[in-house]
C-alpha cells in the first residue's frame, strides 16, 4: 500500500465498493466509542466549520407526530411531487433539462418551479423571491 497513488486508491474503492462498505461498517460498529470521541472533540475544536455546515444542511419540514409525517410523506400528491422533482433533478444533471434565468427578472440564481406535477420536465425558472411570491399565491 506504500506505493499506492491517490488515483491507485481511488479506482480501486471504486471496484470494491462493496467490500469497502462492508469494512467501514465493521470498523464503525467495533470502534464506536472512540469514533464518537474523536467527532466531540473536532466540533468543539471547530466550531465554525461546524456552524458553516449547520448553514448549509437544508431546513427539514417539521410535521409533528410520527402518524400524520408518515401519511403526509406518503400520500399520493407528495409521491407525485416528489417523483416529479426527483425526475427534474436527474434530467437537469444529465443535460435534458439547461439551468435558465429568472422568468421573471433575469437573476442567475435560479430554482425549478413545477405548475403541473405530471408535467415533470415542464418547469418554469425563478429566483427565490418569486419563486415564493409563486407559492403564497397558490396557498
Amino acid at each position: 500500500m506504500d506505493n499506492w497513488t491517490k488515483e491507485r486508491r481511488k479506482e480501486y474503492r471504486e471496484k470494491n465498493r462493496d467490500k469497502a462498505r462492508t469494512y467501514q461498517k465493521k470498523y464503525r460498529d467495533s470502534n464506536r466509542e472512540k469514533l464518537n470521541t474523536a467527532s466531540k472533540k473536532w466540533r468543539e475544536d471547530n466550531p465554525e466549520k461546524v456552524k458553516e455546515q449547520t448553514k448549509r444542511r437544508k431546513p427539514r419540514v417539521y410535521i409533528p407526530h410520527p402518524t400524520i409525517r408518515r401519511k403526509y410523506l406518503t400520500s399520493p400528491e407528495q409521491t407525485t411531487k416528489r417523483k416529479s422533482r426527483v425526475t427534474a433533478q436527474t434530467a437537469l444533471k444529465k443535460g435534458l433539462l439547461k439551468k435558465q434565468n429568472c422568468s421573471k427578472c433575469g437573476s442567475t440564481e435560479t430554482q425549478m418551479h413545477h405548475e403541473d406535477y405530471k408535467k415533470p420536465l415542464d418547469v418554469v425558472w425563478v429566483c427565490r423571491k418569486h419563486h415564493l411570491e409563486i407559492h403564497s399565491r397558490q396557498i
